[in-house]
């Protein structure tokens, strides 16, 4: 496994800047390339089309006969290849006519043509394309029985005598156009785009090696200011770069560095804190032992202040590994009876020693899905901090309310004290770890049912009336995504 893991972290990376220099070659002359041969697809499909009515044209003006109307074909004036014919007997190895005979360079390539031809099986009405001395000619055969008239062949009437019907002859037509001269200046122009797109991957190189000297140096500097996320400092001088992605990297570099040494600072405030609360027991045990020792002190006072002192000290203690692990620990939800909670929290916690009156306004079976541990430490905190400063009386509401028709219901609890009323000065203060109001009085148990309530997607807050101190839980019923 320790292998694996090594090879994994050896294995060589590629680079950015690298790889985008590649791909964008690669990708450019790729275009071209489709392009390119697009271009030439395009073009030989319609040359070869224009050959191919070219030569229909060219065979059908050929052949002379009543029964044809040829009309239609001397008005049209689409555009055609230059076609040259010529025509031999049935048995294909003489040649009849040709309009090129009249010079000689064409009537060898006609003589070359038939030879090639004789030698292939040459189906009627089929086209070929065949190849000679390095030119490509387009070349479509046509059967016709008749009389051969100076460049025609005239069409056997119905009505003609029994001499002439005997005097008729079959005749093949080969039509033909060269389409290598035809091609051609599309070959040039395929050439001048593959030109093109040769100097357009230089000036795109050349551009993009001053745009990734950029990009390189914007990206080290980004890196560098990275590093320095979490060296504990608050005046980082962020980089200017020429990138909007690059700066979003920075803008949210910024907002962690900013949480950590928020966290950090916070962890330290409370330690100091915790340290403090701490030695404060500790010097007051070690006071009444060493005023015990000597005699100073009487001995039930100084058991009884080491036995409170003890106590106090546990509980920070317990609240203190509480919040540590509570903090890493996920909730685990189940549906729960509120208010059956709250009263069991409220038995619990009533001092038995002082006649204090309790007034519940509850409905009957809230159910709620929350981490039942956690929220019953919420209800003993609350219950706890309720009778130890109130005078004669707590009151206990809860009840659910829903906002609208599309929200989830919401569960509200009140634990309200008639005591000392908090100061307005520590009103903005009096959920935050160890913090002593001006009442003289500090610990962590609104803190950590503030902490718990938050992870519920609940909230807590006080408010301060004629009479009461006023503690209110909302807590969501059943949403907390």
């Amino acid at each position: 496994m320790y292998i694996g893991t090594k090879t994994s972290i050896n294995d060589p990376k590629k680079s950015i800047i690298k790889t985008m220099t590649r791909n964008l070659i690669a990708s450019l002359f790729i275009i071209s390339v489709l392009s390119s041969a697009g271009i030439n697809l395009v073009m030989n499909n319609y040359i070869d089309k224009i050959a191919k009515k070219s030569l229909e044209y060219e065979l059908e003006n050929t052949y002379y006969s009543d029964s044809v109307d040829d009309t239609e074909d001397k008005d049209d004036k689409s555009l055609r290849l230059p076609t040259n014919i010529f025509i031999t007997d049935e048995s294909g190895k003489k040649i009849v006519y040709s309009s090129n005979s009249l010079f000689d360079k064409e009537n060898k390539k006609v003589k070359l043509l038939n030879e090639k031809l004789s030698k292939e099986d040459f189906s009627d009405g089929k086209t070929k394309t065949v190849e000679i001395n390095g030119e490509s000619y387009f070349v479509e055969m046509r059967s016709y029985s008749g009389f051969f008239d100076i460049d025609k062949i005239v069409e056997t009437r119905r009505d003609a005598d029994i001499k002439t019907e005997k005097n008729s002859k079959k005749y093949r037509v080969f039509a033909y156009v060269n389409i290598t001269e035809a091609k051609k200046p599309f070959v040039d122009l395929s050439l001048w785009f593959l030109g093109i797109f040769g100097i357009t991957v230089l000036l795109a190189g050349f551009f993009n090696f001053f745009e990734q000297k950029k990009f390189s140096k914007d990206l080290i500097e980004t890196q560098n200011y990275l590093k320095s996320i979490g060296s504990k400092k608050s005046n980082m001088k962020k980089p200017e770069t020429s990138y909007e992605e690059f700066e979003d990297i920075c803008m949210v570099a910024d907002l962690v560095n900013t949480r950590l040494l928020r966290k950090e600072k916070i962890q330290q405030e409370f330690f100091q804190n915790a340290s403090h609360q701490l030695r404060t027991p500790l010097m007051s045990i070690q006071g009444y032992r060493e005023g015990y020792e000597a005699g100073v002190i009487p001995k039930a006072e100084a058991l009884d202040i080491i036995k409170k002192q003890t106590e106090k000290m546990s509980k920070l203690v317990e609240e203190i590994l509480y919040i540590s692990r509570f903090e890493e620990r996920e909730l685990d939800l189940s549906k729960v009876d509120l208010s059956q909670l709250l009263l069991q929290s409220c038995d619990f916690n009533r001092p038995v020693d002082r006649n204090i009156e309790v007034k519940f306004d509850l409905e009957e079976k809230i159910i709620a899905e929350v981490d039942e541990k956690s929220i019953e430490k919420v209800f003993d905190n609350l219950f706890s901090n309720a009778f130890r400063h109130c005078c004669h009386k707590v009151i206990v509401k809860i009840y659910t309310v829903k906002k609208n028709i599309s929200a989830c219901s919401e569960v509200v609890i009140q634990i309200s004290n008639d005591g000392r009323l908090i100061d307005e000065r520590d009103l903005p203060h009096i959920f935050d770890r160890f913090y002593k109001g001006y009442g003289g009085n500090t610990g962590l148990g609104l803190s950590i049912a503030k902490d718990i309530l938050k992870k519920h997607h609940g909230s807590i807050t006080v408010e301060v009336d004629s009479e009461l101190n006023k503690f209110t839980i909302i807590l969501p019923q059943f949403c907390h995504k």
